[in-house]
């Protein structure tokens, strides 16, 4: 693992359960926050974010920000690692598709491989609509340039 590291939480099914109710999710979150601490002991230089379909417009930022820092009261979420759907749209939809036709064509494990194509970091997704119970994908960046995406389904 690369010195660098974001992690990124799903909120709806993996933290809470459903935007319109955020109730933590205890059972999920146990297992979050042990996998947490194994991160911690084997990267100094992390970074937090959410990757949620239930963020659909930016000034939905804040509150899924505070729904996941009340849970996990230790971390700090980076606004600008908390895309939002309509961004998501631009950047891999067109003017003729909806969102459930974009959700159903690249899925979320796609999506989230092209989201991070622009950092210079590894990557954990925690998220539960994930095809397989674990992943690890490696992605080039550049010619010497290696970065792991980690996706865990909880």
């Amino acid at each position: 693992m690369s010195h660098k590291l974001a992690i990124m939480f799903d909120l709806e099914n993996t933290c809470i359960t459903s935007w319109d109710n955020p109730q933590p999710i205890d059972e999920k979150i146990n297992f979050i926050k042990k996998s947490l601490e194994n991160y911690k002991n084997v990267c100094f230089d992390i970074k937090y974010g959410i990757f949620s379909y239930a963020i659909d417009h930016e000034f939905e930022k804040d509150k899924a920000i505070k729904i996941i820092e009340d849970i996990f009261p230790d971390i700090k979420i980076d606004k600008d690692l908390v895309p939002y759907f309509d961004e998501l749209m631009e950047k891999f939809g067109n003017n003729y598709i909806m969102k459930n036709e974009l959700i159903s064509i690249l899925g979320k494990e796609l999506m989230f491989q092209k989201w991070t194509q622009n950092y210079g970091c590894d990557f954990v997704l925690f998220d539960d609509m994930l095809s397989s119970q674990s992943c690890l994908i490696t992605r080039k960046i550049s010619n010497r340039t290696f970065y792991d995406i980690h996706m865990i389904r909880v």
